[in-house]
């Protein structure tokens, strides 16, 4: 059985990344203050994609 960390942390990256794909796409977009952010908005989210990939490889790593 999968451990509860390792879950969350994968449905997280899936919701993440099913949002941003929306996004790239123009299918979704953000908005801050009245004017478009979704650059701003993608940029972030790919940064965040990355921290949730590492931090699920070490968590892996570390329970194997």
């Amino acid at each position: 059985m999968q451990d509860r960390l390792a879950r969350a942390l994968e449905n997280q990256l899936r919701h993440l990344l099913k949002v941003l794909a929306m996004m790239q796409t123009g299918a979704m977009t953000t908005r801050i203050s009245g004017k478009d952010a979704t650059k701003e908005t993608i940029d972030e989210y790919r940064a965040l994609v990355v921290e949730l990939e590492q931090a699920l490889h070490r968590h892996r790593l570390s329970n194997a």
